[in-house]
């Protein structure tokens, strides 16, 4: 899961792949800070060690990593706005799902196609494709703690678009598979999504107008998103508990003076992202150009020959005459 991954600094990317054994290894690494830096909002890096681990991970030919590389480089596309590029990756992912038995193909394509819909803020196909991943995935993972946690996570992002989507019926049902895992979970601090699973409670006590409660609920999402969580989360959850309008003045404008932060930090890398890739495609506009413009020149000077030629010979020929 992309949300799983703690931030982590350039320091520890040097030490992962100064200890990597071979290619694999290396485009492990690339890949885990390619999600890091993703969740961060810092796309423009990540693009970079999504590529790397691309990269890598072909030569290894570690069919995987290389699938969530593309992933990776689908999703930080997608965020950045540039959506031609991102649809580009998406087209191969879908050619290269035939790599992977049935089964895991479909999850692969459940949540790559998930995650597209999450990014365009098309809720209710982004509730219908997680809906249909936890149905898949639900049963194999009920035996262990791990997939405990994991389907905790699951149903609780889905309570959350359901919830945007205006499912309301459905999004309680998942909040009740949601608690229904969490007390199964022996180890809690091991689960993630709880941020997502304090917001949506949040979120169904400011329809009922129970502010109070709603604040306690938004305190405790708040206080998971700082551990060690991105951008993302933090931008999600600061909007919802804005939108909800149940703070003070004071409250309002400290979460107000954090969300525009988060989204200064943002909107600057995206703008990196867009000039490079603007940048890129100009250099090979400019380059197909200049080879038009020699293939041109040849052209001509070619026909020069050829005239030059068709005169000198005629001459010749009367000369002979």
């Amino acid at each position: 899961n992309q949300s799983n991954v703690n931030i982590v600094s350039s320091d520890k990317l040097k030490y992962l792949l100064s200890h990597a054994k071979n290619d694999g290894d290396i485009s492990s690494a690339y890949l885990f800070f390619g999600r890091s830096t993703y969740l961060e909002g810092d796309y423009i890096t990540s693009i970079k060690y999504n590529k790397k681990a691309l990269f890598y991970s072909k030569i290894a030919k570690i069919d995987p990593n290389y699938a969530d590389a593309l992933l990776g480089l689908m999703i930080s596309y997608r965020r950045a706005g540039l959506i031609s590029e991102s649809e580009a990756y998406m087209d191969s992912i879908d050619l290269f799902k035939e790599h992977f038995p049935s089964k895991i193909q479909k999850q692969g394509m459940l949540y790559t196609v998930m995650k597209k819909y999450d990014i365009d803020e098309n809720f209710c196909k982004a509730a219908e494709t997680r809906e249909e991943l936890f149905k898949l995935v639900e049963f194999e993972n009920k035996q262990t703690e791990t997939g405990i946690s994991y389907l905790f996570a699951l149903s609780s992002q889905l309570a959350y678009v359901q919830i945007k989507c205006g499912q309301f019926d459905k999004a309680i049902e998942s909040i009740a598979l949601s608690d229904t895992y969490l007390n199964k979970v022996k180890n809690r601090d091991s689960v993630y999504m709880k941020e997502f699973y304090y917001m949506n409670k949040a979120l169904f006590c400011v329809t009922e107008n129970k502010s109070n409660e709603a604040k306690i609920y938004f305190d405790s999402a708040s206080m998971y998103v700082q551990r060690d969580k991105g951008i993302l989360l933090k931008k999600t959850i600061y909007s919802e508990r804005l939108n909800a309008e149940i703070d003070d003045v004071d409250n309002t404008l400290y979460y107000l003076k954090a969300l525009n932060a988060l989204v200064n930090k943002e909107t600057t890398i995206t703008k990196k992202i867009i000039s490079s890739e603007l940048s890129k495609k100009q250099h090979i506009i400019l380059n197909k150009q200049r080879n038009v413009n020699l293939l041109l020149i040849a052209f001509f000077v070619l026909v020069l020959v050829l005239i030059v030629l068709f005169i000198l010979n005629k001459k010749h020929q009367k000369k002979i005459k």
